[in-house]
């Protein structure tokens, strides 16, 4: 069994290092989507939101927890803001 100590340090180091690589597949596989598909993809993107936070609750507290998603959140709102918004920062995103 993993140590109080080390369970508070390492689930949330897992949790940024699968956030950033879905943020990193998704933003390379933007320009793939069409408009039509953007619901869908906000669809999808909310409920992996929902499937990380239900398996990360079991191992980390509530607070760490959000902190952890909360970029994802963040992405979200920016996708539900309208796909002619989304297209531009991504665009910037991607080359950074």
């Amino acid at each position: 069994m993993m140590g109080v100590k080390t369970r508070r340090c390492a689930w949330p180091v897992f949790l940024e290092n699968i956030v950033s690589q879905y943020l990193q597949c998704l933003l390379v596989s933007l320009k793939k989507i069409k408009t039509k598909q953007g619901a869908e993809c906000r669809l999808q993107l909310q409920n992996d939101i929902t499937a990380i936070k239900e398996l990360f609750e079991r191992f980390m507290t509530h607070r760490q927890m959000q902190q952890g998603v909360e970029v994802l959140e963040d992405m979200h709102s920016l996708f539900e803001s309208g796909e002619d918004f989304v297209s531009v920062p991504c665009e910037k995103l991607r080359r950074k």
